[in-house]
């Protein structure tokens, strides 16, 4: 994925993403239960564990956040890289891909 030029900072971009976050935050995750093991043909949701730095917690993230309660976000964009090139091509539409909530949750690459 390639753009011509780098999308402008919206804060209003930013109030989607505080949002669900928010929700993600006061749900019931400790009500949860979380199976790590893949039963066949019983998928709800898949993670590739070998692949860094994808880690539980980003997934968790991910996937909660496609909940219609925590704002129904898309697979927009898989991958780190293409998470970044979404975002600065597309940051309105990013803010949407469950794979970019997943990397700003982890830090990684790191902000800050």
């Amino acid at each position: 994925m390639s753009c011509l030029t780098l999308a402008a900072y919206d804060r209003s971009n930013l109030d989607p993403v505080l949002d669900y976050y928010g929700k993600i935050h006061q749900g019931a995750l400790k009500t949860y239960t979380f199976d790590c093991e893949r039963l066949e043909g019983s998928e709800f949701a898949y993670v590739f564990p070998d692949n860094s730095p994808d880690s539980k917690a980003g997934s968790i993230v991910h996937e909660n956040a496609h909940l219609t309660l925590n704002g129904s976000t898309k697979d927009l964009a898989y991958r780190q890289t293409r998470a970044q090139a979404f975002v600065v091509c597309n940051s309105i539409a990013a803010t949407m891909n469950a794979e970019s909530d997943k990397y700003f949750a982890e830090n990684s690459p790191a902000l800050a």
